[in-house]
């Protein structure tokens, strides 16, 4: 039960923190996920998956 509690309590102030941090640099952030998907991260994205699982990618 104490568990429950604890994140009821804490998880609207997280959600509301990061509601006021993100909200405009999220707006940003879509606005180039076309862009910022095509570039290393992507890359790094798949090389760590590839770790991770082992898997080759093609």
């Amino acid at each position: 039960m104490f568990r429950l509690q604890q994140s009821t309590k804490t998880s609207p102030n997280i959600c509301s923190s990061l509601q006021k941090i993100h909200s405009t640099p999220m707006r940003l952030w879509i606005s180039n996920i076309p862009y910022y998907w095509s570039t290393i991260e992507l890359e790094k994205i798949f090389s760590t998956f590839g770790r991770v699982y082992d898997i080759e990618i093609p």
